[in-house]
Formats: structure tokens, sequence, C-alpha cells
């Protein structure tokens, strides 16, 4: 269950890293291939943000037969009374955090997973108190949550991917490769 959760941040961090960093008004020299090559770009933009959001809000399910960050706390707390050891996040209120998961949870539900056309003339972020601005602090959040885990379980601190520089890199090659 904790691979999948690891894995499931890391795609989520790689998505929201890339949305952010391909639309990011400053990066000239990505500005330059989104004019280029703005079919390819516009298609990339929604993607990379509806995968951050589904891939984010999915370790919120509250459903029992989901992987999610509420089913790890009961299976650490079943494991740990074999131990009598208790977790405890130290930088993180886990009920502050499930709350705000749950409301991304909510809006991936209402905006992207199952489209309610009574919401198509409303801001349902607005509505909600729910800002894009959060998802970054969820995801901090639900990160740093992780390595608390991992600390506790015995495994080392969740690894932080970066593809901003393979990112980069890529479109240096591109550029300097170009066929036309």
């Amino acid at each position: 269950m904790i691979n999948d959760i690891i894995k499931t941040l890391r795609h989520a961090k790689a998505c929201h890293e890339a949305w952010w960093f391909m639309f990011d008004e400053s990066q000239a020299h990505i500005l330059n291939f989104r004019r280029k090559y703005i079919s390819f770009f516009e298609t990339v933009k929604p993607a990379l943000y509806t995968t951050f959001v589904i891939k984010l809000s999915s370790i919120f399910d509250e459903d029992n037969r989901s992987i999610s960050l509420r089913t790890l706390m009961k299976e650490i707390k079943k494991s740990a009374d074999n131990t009598n050891e208790i977790f405890q996040a130290k930088s993180i209120d886990f009920d502050d955090l499930w709350k705000r998961g749950r409301k991304l949870f909510e809006y991936r539900n209402k905006v992207i997973a199952h489209r309610n056309r009574n919401i198509s003339t409303k801001n349902f972020a607005k509505e909600t108190g729910f800002k894009y601005s959060d998802l970054k602090a969820i995801l901090d959040d639900a990160l740093m949550f992780l390595d608390e885990v991992l600390l506790f379980i015995g495994r080392r601190e969740f690894s932080r991917l970066n593809v901003t520089s393979d990112f980069t890199r890529l479109i240096k090659d591109i550029d300097c490769n170009e066929i036309l």
C-alpha cells in the first residue's frame, strides 16, 4: 500500500511541477516552444492539471477498498498494536490534511470525474472556498506526512524528483537538434 501511495504522490508532484513550469510566463525558452507548438501545449496543459488533481485527490478517498492515507493510517495502527508504538505525525495535523484533501476529492468528483451539468454554470471552486493555490499546500503536506510515515516504519524519506531540470534539458536538446 505504501509503495502505491509513494508512486501516486510522485506522479502528482511531477504533473504539478511540469504544469507550473511549462506555463510559467517567466520561462522565455519555454514560451518560444509554446508559441511554436501551440496545439501540443494547449492539450498538455489541461491533461497535466487533470492528472495532478486525480492523482492527489485519490489518496483522500473514503472508500474502504481504496488505497488512501486513511487506510494507510489504519494499517500503521494495526501493525503498531503488535509493537506498542504509536504513530503521531509531528509536523502535519492529519485531520486538517484529510479535511482539505476531502475538499479536493469533492472538487475532483464535481468538476473533473463526474462533470455535473449544474456545476458548469457555477464557480464550484469559489463556492466551496477551495482555491487553486490550495493544491500546492495539500501536495506539500501530503509529502511531508508521507516522510513522517516512512521514517516511522523504518524507511528513508520520500525522494523528491524534479522534472523541471529534465524538461529544460529536453527543450534544449530539441532546440539544438530540430530538423525542419
